[in-house]
C-alpha cells in the first residue's frame, strides 16, 4: 500500500443527469476514483477520470503534470528549453553508443524545481547529467560516447543528475514540491546517453525535446541530491515468475560520512524493462523495517512511473532501503543485466547532505514465494558528501 498522504481520493461527477428511459428499472450511478485507483494513477503520472461505467488513468497534456491533488496543474513557462537531433529509425533497429549535449550558458545557478521530457524517436531510456561545460569537451549535438569517456556516473560525481526517463515514455515530467530544487551551477552542459529501440515494422522519424523549469533562489527551501540503486546481478528465469530483493544498508555509510542517517526522499523513479511486473521500495532495518515506501504496478507497460512525495517520506529510523523487482517472463531464455535484457534500477532525489549509489554485484536464489523464484542480493554502497555549491564551468 502506498504511502497514504498519496492515496489521493478523486471523486467526479458526470456533468449532467442522463436521461431516464421508459423502463421502470434504476439508472445505473456514476462510476467514481476511489482512493486506490486515484493512487494507482499517481504512481503512472496519470489522473483518475471518472466516467459513466467504469474509471481510467489519463495522461496530463503536455506543460501541466499529474499532482497529488488528482487534477493536472499547469507548470508555467519554461525557464529554457532544446529540440535535440531528429532521427529516421529503421524497422527492428536499435541505437546505442551515442551521446547528446546542450551547453546552457547559464551565468548564474538555476535551481531546477521541474524538468519535462517530450520524445517521439523510440527513445528506450535515457538518463540526464549536468556537468561543467569544459568537461568532455567537443561540439554540441550527437557525438561517439567511448570517444570522450562519457558515462553516467563520471557525470553524476562531477555534476549531478537532471532527469530520468522511463522506458519508452513518450512523456514524462519530474516535478518537486514547490519549495525543493536540484542546483544546476553556472556554465553547465547537459548530457544524455542514447538508446533508441524501434520494435516496430515501420521507419519511425522522431526527436528529444527537454524543458527545464526554474524557480526563485530566495524560494528553494531545499536543494535536492541525487541517489541510485542498481542490481547488476539480474537474473530473470526463463518461463517462470521471478523477484529480485536488494538490501542497502545505508546507515553505516552515512556515519562514515558524518551525517546520521536520516534523509527525507522527495522523488522515486522505477526502471525496468518490458518484462517488469512490479516495482516497490520499503525501508530496512532500524525500528521501522518493511515500510512501504513505493509499490507500482506496471503492468500496462511503457509509461512514466516517477513519483513525488509531499510531504517527502522520513526515513528516520530506518537503516536502509530493500528495493525489489518482479517480471514474468514467458520466453525460453533466461534474461541477466542489459540493454535488451532485463534491469531493476532506480533513481531518486533526497533532502540530505550525503548522496549514494548502491550496486548489487551477486544475488543469491532462495525459497520460492509459491510460483515467485526469489533471488536476494545487497548492496555495495559509495556514499559522498554533497556539494550544494559545486563550481561550474569556467567564468566568462
Amino acid at each position: 500500500m502506498l504511502n497514504k498522504a498519496f492515496a489521493v481520493v478523486l471523486a467526479l461527477g458526470l456533468a449532467g443527469v442522463a436521461a431516464c428511459s421508459s423502463s421502470d428499472s434504476p439508472s445505473q450511478p456514476p462510476a467514481a476514483c476511489d482512493a486506490t485507483k486515484a493512487s494507482l494513477c499517481y504512481s503512472r503520472q496519470m489522473i483518475c477520470v471518472a466516467g459513466n461505467s467504469d474509471t481510467k488513468c489519463e495522461t496530463c497534456p503536455a506543460g501541466s503534470y499529474a499532482s497529488s491533488s488528482g487534477a493536472c496543474e499547469n507548470l508555467g513557462a519554461p525557464k529554457m528549453q532544446h529540440q535535440f537531433q531528429t532521427w529516421t529509425i529503421p524497422p527492428y533497429t536499435e541505437y546505442r553508443g551515442k551521446c547528446q549535449s546542450w551547453t546552457l550558458n547559464n551565468a548564474e545557478p538555476l535551481y531546477v524545481n521541474a524538468v519535462e521530457l517530450e520524445q517521439n524517436e523510440e527513445s528506450h531510456h535515457s538518463i540526464w547529467t549536468f556537468v561543467p561545460d569544459d568537461r568532455f569537451a567537443g561540439p554540441d549535438g550527437t557525438w561517439d560516447c567511448a570517444e570522450r569517456s562519457y558515462d553516467e556516473i563520471k557525470g553524476a560525481l562531477l555534476g549531478g543528475v537532471l532527469l530520468a526517463q522511463s522506458t519508452q515514455a513518450p512523456h514524462q515530467v519530474q516535478k518537486f514540491r514547490k519549495d525543493a530544487a536540484v542546483r544546476i551551477p553556472p556554465y553547465s552542459r547537459i548530457i544524455s546517453d542514447i538508446h533508441l529501440l524501434n520494435a516496430t515494422a515501420k521507419a519511425v522519424t522522431g526527436s528529444l525535446t527537454l524543458k527545464i523549469y526554474d524557480m526563485n533562489p530566495n524560494d528553494v527551501k531545499v536543494q535536492l541530491v541525487p541517489f541510485q540503486v542498481d542490481d547488476r546481478a539480474i537474473n530473470v528465469l526463463a518461463r517462470a515468475k521471478t523477484r529480485l530483493v536488494n538490501h542497502c544498508p545505508l546507515d553505516k555509510d552515512f556515519q562514515a560520512n558524518g551525517t546520521p542517517f536520516t534523509p527525507k526522499i522527495h522523488y522515486i523513479l522505477p526502471h525496468t524493462h518490458g518484462y517488469g511486473k512490479r516495482f516497490y521500495v520499503k525501508t530496512l532495518g532500524g525500528t521501522r523495517d518493511g515500510e512501504t515506501i513505493l509499490d507500482v504496478d506496471q503492468s500496462a507497460g511503457y509509461e512514466a512511473y516517477g513519483r513525488a512525495f509531499d510531504p517527502p517520506f522520513d526515513m528516520t529510523g530506518a537503516a536502509g532501503l530493500t528495493v525489489g523487482c518482479e517480471y514474468e517472463n514467458n520466453t525460453d531464455q533466461t534474461l541477466g543485466w542489459g540493454w535488451s535484457d532485463e534491469m531493476c534500477q532506480t533513481l531518486g532525489y533526497m533532502e540530505s547532505p550525503v548522496a549514494f549509489v548502491g550496486t548489487i554485484s551477486t544475488a543469491a536464489q532462495g525459497a520460492a514465494d509459491g510460483s515467485m523464484q526469489v533471488f536476494t542480493g545487497e548492496c555495495d554502497v559509495l556514499a559522498t558528501p554533497w556539494d550544494f555549491n559545486r563550481p561550474g564551468g569556467p567564468p566568462r
